[in-house]
């Protein structure tokens, strides 16, 4: 039995998520899910959990680089262990994402990969090299277009293509959400705040 997700819970579940991008996850998630094998109410709801909590339910779907220099200093204390590293890069964020992502995980060394390539999308999508992949598995050319990861369109599908890729659904299949959650996140961060997205969603999903 296919699965998918209805205009009318997105808008219930996502209330302050545009309605584009309502509209478009809905309108293609039969196809996307099945396409990506998210074929059981269990995975979908940690599949949505996880999606609710780096979207902030689909109201921040791009990476928020614009940091005070005392903030640098506390997120990022190894690049920026004084006021004064951190004083060229605040309220900056393209200068920001160049050097703190630059030349890693396929971002090439004195290129703007950094900025072009931020956090965007369901899953914020990270780095030129996983841009890639997902530009690979999708068909979208995503390395000359990354704000694709964006399009209501193709905001699901990106999401679906990562959790594929990433072997994630295994772990929802056996309950494992924390080790879904490292899988995923690298760590363990709103670590409460995923855990309690899984619940709403299994709820609006009826799993007991």
């Amino acid at each position: 039995m296919s699965i998918s997700l209805s205009t009318d819970i997105l808008e219930r579940l996502w209330p302050h998520a545009p309605h584009s991008l309502v509209d478009g996850m809905a309108m293609n998630s039969e196809a996307v899910l099945a396409k990506y094998g998210v074929a059981t109410p269990t995975e979908l709801a940690d599949f949505m959990a996880q999606g609710s909590e780096e979207t902030g339910g689909g109201w921040e779907i791009e990476e928020d680089l614009n940091y005070s220099a005392i903030r640098l200093c506390q997120v990022w204390p190894t690049r920026f262990p004084s006021f004064a590293h951190a004083a060229p890069f605040a309220h900056n964020p393209r200068a920001l994402a160049n050097v703190v992502y630059g030349d890693r995980y396929g971002n090439r060394p004195g290129t703007a990969d950094g900025w072009n390539f931020r956090g965007r999308g369901f899953i914020q999508v990270t780095f030129r090299g996983w841009y890639e992949k997902l530009g690979v598995a999708t068909g979208l050319d995503l390395l000359a277009k990354p704000d694709l990861v964006n399009d209501p369109g193709h905001f699901l599908e990106i999401g679906a293509a990562f959790w594929k890729l990433d072997g994630i659904n295994r772990f929802a299949d056996r309950a494992d959400f924390r080790g879904e959650t490292l899988r995923l996140n690298g760590g363990y961060t709103n670590m409460a705040a995923r855990s309690q997205w899984r619940v709403i969603w299994r709820r609006a999903l009826n799993i007991s």
